[in-house]
Protein backbone atom coordinates (compact mmCIF):
# COMPACT_ATOMS: atom_id res chain seq x y z
CA UNK A 1 0.00 0.00 0.00
CA UNK A 2 1.41 3.40 -0.98
CA UNK A 3 2.14 5.93 1.77
CA UNK A 4 1.77 8.80 -0.70
CA UNK A 5 -0.56 11.49 0.63
CA UNK A 6 -0.60 13.76 -2.40
CA UNK A 7 0.18 13.36 -6.08
CA UNK A 8 0.25 16.07 -8.72
CA UNK A 9 0.11 14.62 -12.22
CA UNK A 10 0.77 16.66 -15.34
CA UNK A 11 -0.54 20.00 -14.12
CA UNK A 12 -0.92 22.84 -16.60
CA UNK A 13 -1.94 26.34 -15.59
CA UNK A 14 -1.95 29.59 -17.56
CA UNK A 15 -3.13 33.08 -16.66
CA UNK A 16 -4.54 35.63 -19.13
CA UNK A 17 -2.53 38.78 -19.78
CA UNK A 18 -4.61 41.00 -22.04
CA UNK A 19 -5.24 39.23 -25.32
CA UNK A 20 -2.73 36.46 -24.62
CA UNK A 21 -1.92 34.17 -21.69
CA UNK A 22 1.21 33.18 -19.77
CA UNK A 23 1.80 29.52 -18.98
CA UNK A 24 2.96 29.11 -15.38
CA UNK A 25 2.81 25.34 -14.94
CA UNK A 26 3.82 23.05 -17.79
CA UNK A 27 3.32 19.35 -17.06
CA UNK A 28 4.24 19.78 -13.38
CA UNK A 29 4.24 16.62 -11.28
CA UNK A 30 5.03 15.92 -7.62
CA UNK A 31 4.40 13.26 -4.99
CA UNK A 32 4.40 13.96 -1.23
CA UNK A 33 4.80 11.14 1.25
CA UNK A 34 2.63 11.25 4.36
CA UNK A 35 4.57 12.80 7.24
CA UNK A 36 7.29 14.29 5.03
CA UNK A 37 8.58 17.86 4.90
CA UNK A 38 9.30 19.55 1.56
CA UNK A 39 10.65 22.98 0.67
CA UNK A 40 9.50 24.52 -2.62
CA UNK A 41 12.03 27.04 -3.91
CA UNK A 42 12.59 29.10 -7.03
CA UNK A 43 12.61 32.69 -8.31
CA UNK A 44 9.77 35.08 -7.57
CA UNK A 45 7.02 34.70 -10.17
CA UNK A 46 8.05 31.17 -11.12
CA UNK A 47 4.76 29.62 -9.97
CA UNK A 48 5.44 28.45 -6.41
CA UNK A 49 2.36 30.10 -4.91
CA UNK A 50 0.30 28.85 -7.85
CA UNK A 51 1.24 25.30 -6.88
CA UNK A 52 0.14 25.90 -3.28
CA UNK A 53 -3.14 27.43 -4.42
CA UNK A 54 -3.88 24.43 -6.63
CA UNK A 55 -3.01 21.91 -3.91
CA UNK A 56 -5.07 23.90 -1.42
CA UNK A 57 -8.04 23.92 -3.84
CA UNK A 58 -8.10 27.72 -3.93
CA UNK A 59 -7.75 27.45 -7.72
CA UNK A 60 -8.11 24.76 -10.36
CA UNK A 61 -5.57 23.62 -12.96
CA UNK A 62 -6.32 23.93 -16.66
CA UNK A 63 -5.55 20.21 -16.92
CA UNK A 64 -3.95 17.44 -14.90
CA UNK A 65 -4.80 15.61 -11.69
CA UNK A 66 -4.42 16.43 -7.99
CA UNK A 67 -4.81 13.20 -6.06
CA UNK A 68 -5.23 13.35 -2.28
CA UNK A 69 -5.23 9.85 -0.83
CA UNK A 70 -6.38 8.66 -4.24
CA UNK A 71 -9.24 11.15 -4.68
CA UNK A 72 -8.90 13.53 -7.63
CA UNK A 73 -9.65 16.95 -6.17
CA UNK A 74 -10.16 18.46 -9.61
CA UNK A 75 -13.38 16.44 -9.92
CA UNK A 76 -15.00 17.61 -6.67
CA UNK A 77 -17.81 20.18 -6.68
CA UNK A 78 -17.30 23.54 -4.89
CA UNK A 79 -19.07 22.50 -1.68
CA UNK A 80 -17.11 19.26 -1.39
CA UNK A 81 -13.90 21.18 -2.08
CA UNK A 82 -14.69 23.72 0.64
CA UNK A 83 -15.28 20.95 3.18
CA UNK A 84 -12.11 19.16 2.13
CA UNK A 85 -10.07 22.36 2.38
CA UNK A 86 -11.43 23.20 5.80
CA UNK A 87 -10.88 19.75 7.30
CA UNK A 88 -7.77 18.36 5.64
CA UNK A 89 -5.53 21.34 4.81
CA UNK A 90 -3.99 24.06 6.97
CA UNK A 91 -2.69 27.32 5.45
CA UNK A 92 0.00 29.69 6.71
CA UNK A 93 0.83 32.82 4.74
CA UNK A 94 3.60 35.41 4.87
CA UNK A 95 1.19 37.86 6.51
CA UNK A 96 -0.70 36.38 9.45
CA UNK A 97 -4.09 37.84 8.38
CA UNK A 98 -5.43 37.90 11.94
CA UNK A 99 -8.70 39.76 12.52
CA UNK A 100 -7.74 42.84 14.56
CA UNK A 101 -10.99 43.01 16.55
CA UNK A 102 -10.87 39.35 17.63
CA UNK A 103 -8.83 37.91 20.49
CA UNK A 104 -6.07 35.37 19.93
CA UNK A 105 -8.38 32.49 20.88
CA UNK A 106 -11.21 33.81 18.70
CA UNK A 107 -8.86 34.10 15.72
CA UNK A 108 -7.69 30.53 16.19
CA UNK A 109 -11.25 29.22 16.35
CA UNK A 110 -12.49 30.90 13.15
CA UNK A 111 -11.88 27.81 10.92
CA UNK A 112 -14.10 25.73 13.22
CA UNK A 113 -17.10 27.90 12.31
CA UNK A 114 -17.00 27.24 8.57
CA UNK A 115 -19.85 24.70 8.51
CA UNK A 116 -21.49 25.38 11.85
CA UNK A 117 -22.60 28.40 13.84
CA UNK A 118 -20.94 27.24 17.03
CA UNK A 119 -17.55 25.88 17.93
CA UNK A 120 -17.46 22.34 19.35
CA UNK A 121 -16.05 22.20 22.87
CA UNK A 122 -13.40 19.77 21.65
CA UNK A 123 -12.11 22.44 19.26
CA UNK A 124 -11.85 24.98 22.08
CA UNK A 125 -9.85 22.51 24.17
CA UNK A 126 -7.65 21.73 21.17
CA UNK A 127 -7.06 25.43 20.45
CA UNK A 128 -6.07 26.17 24.03
CA UNK A 129 -3.74 23.18 24.07
CA UNK A 130 -2.02 24.35 20.90
CA UNK A 131 -1.70 27.94 22.14
CA UNK A 132 -0.05 26.60 25.28
CA UNK A 133 2.22 24.44 23.11
CA UNK A 134 3.50 27.52 21.22
CA UNK A 135 3.94 29.61 24.36
CA UNK A 136 0.84 31.79 24.07
CA UNK A 137 -1.27 30.46 26.93
CA UNK A 138 -1.12 33.86 28.64
CA UNK A 139 -2.08 35.71 25.45
CA UNK A 140 -5.39 34.04 24.58
CA UNK A 141 -7.54 37.07 25.43
CA UNK A 142 -5.21 39.61 23.84
CA UNK A 143 -5.90 41.38 20.55
CA UNK A 144 -3.32 40.99 17.74
CA UNK A 145 -2.22 44.62 18.20
CA UNK A 146 -0.70 43.62 21.55
CA UNK A 147 1.43 40.86 20.01
CA UNK A 148 4.80 40.91 18.29
CA UNK A 149 5.14 39.83 14.66
CA UNK A 150 6.50 36.45 15.69
CA UNK A 151 3.66 35.93 18.16
CA UNK A 152 1.07 36.79 15.50
CA UNK A 153 2.61 34.24 13.17
CA UNK A 154 2.50 31.61 15.94
CA UNK A 155 -1.23 32.36 16.29
CA UNK A 156 -1.57 31.86 12.53
CA UNK A 157 0.18 28.48 12.83
CA UNK A 158 -2.24 27.38 15.57
CA UNK A 159 -5.20 28.60 13.50
CA UNK A 160 -3.96 26.38 10.65
CA UNK A 161 -3.79 23.40 13.01
CA UNK A 162 -7.09 23.76 14.86
CA UNK A 163 -9.05 21.39 12.59
CA UNK A 164 -6.30 18.71 12.72
CA UNK A 165 -5.33 18.84 9.02
CA UNK A 166 -3.29 16.16 7.27
CA UNK A 167 -1.35 18.65 5.15
CA UNK A 168 0.11 22.00 6.16
CA UNK A 169 0.87 24.50 3.38
CA UNK A 170 3.06 27.50 4.23
CA UNK A 171 3.76 30.33 1.78
CA UNK A 172 6.86 32.27 2.89
CA UNK A 173 5.91 31.86 6.57
CA UNK A 174 9.10 33.57 7.79
CA UNK A 175 9.42 36.19 5.04
CA UNK A 176 8.00 39.11 7.05
CA UNK A 177 9.83 38.31 10.31
CA UNK A 178 13.15 39.35 11.79
CA UNK A 179 15.85 36.68 12.13
CA UNK A 180 15.06 35.50 15.69
CA UNK A 181 11.31 35.27 15.00
CA UNK A 182 11.94 33.56 11.66
CA UNK A 183 14.18 30.97 13.32
CA UNK A 184 11.49 30.37 15.94
CA UNK A 185 8.74 29.80 13.37
CA UNK A 186 11.02 27.58 11.29
CA UNK A 187 11.82 25.44 14.32
CA UNK A 188 8.14 25.22 15.23
CA UNK A 189 7.21 23.96 11.76
CA UNK A 190 9.95 21.32 11.87
CA UNK A 191 8.84 20.20 15.32
CA UNK A 192 5.21 19.91 14.19
CA UNK A 193 6.26 17.81 11.22
CA UNK A 194 8.33 15.45 13.35
CA UNK A 195 6.11 15.25 16.45
CA UNK A 196 2.69 15.19 14.79
CA UNK A 197 3.71 13.41 11.56
CA UNK A 198 2.10 16.33 9.77
CA UNK A 199 2.91 16.54 6.07
CA UNK A 200 4.54 19.91 5.41
CA UNK A 201 5.05 21.84 2.16
CA UNK A 202 6.78 25.21 2.56
CA UNK A 203 7.42 27.83 -0.12
CA UNK A 204 10.48 29.76 0.99
CA UNK A 205 13.36 31.93 -0.19
CA UNK A 206 15.30 31.02 2.96
CA UNK A 207 17.95 28.45 2.06
CA UNK A 208 18.48 27.80 5.77
CA UNK A 209 14.83 26.85 6.28
CA UNK A 210 14.75 24.86 3.04
CA UNK A 211 17.79 22.84 4.12
CA UNK A 212 16.00 21.78 7.31
CA UNK A 213 13.33 19.99 5.28
CA UNK A 214 13.52 16.35 4.20
CA UNK A 215 13.43 17.37 0.57
CA UNK A 216 13.94 20.41 -1.64
CA UNK A 217 12.02 20.90 -4.89
CA UNK A 218 12.63 23.74 -7.35
CA UNK A 219 10.08 25.42 -9.60
CA UNK A 220 11.94 25.43 -12.92
CA UNK A 221 10.39 26.53 -16.21
CA UNK A 222 6.94 25.38 -15.18
CA UNK A 223 8.03 22.02 -13.77
CA UNK A 224 8.90 20.70 -10.32
CA UNK A 225 12.44 19.37 -10.07
CA UNK A 226 14.03 17.62 -7.08
CA UNK A 227 17.27 19.16 -5.81
CA UNK A 228 20.14 17.74 -3.77
CA UNK A 229 20.26 19.15 -0.20
CA UNK A 230 21.61 22.69 0.01
CA UNK A 231 24.92 23.30 1.68
CA UNK A 232 25.17 25.84 4.47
Amino acid sequence: MSDSLLQLRGLFKAFPTGETSVSILKNASLSLTAGSSTALVGPSGSGKSTVLNLIGTLDRPDSGEILFEGTDLTRLDPIALARFRNRRIGFIFQSHHLLPHCSVLENVLIPTLAFDHRTPEAAVIRAKRWLDRVGLAQRMSHLPSRLSGGECQRVAVVRALVNDPSLLLADEPTGALDRPAADEIGSLLIELNREQKLTLLVVTHSLELANRMDRQVEMREGRLVDLPPFRA
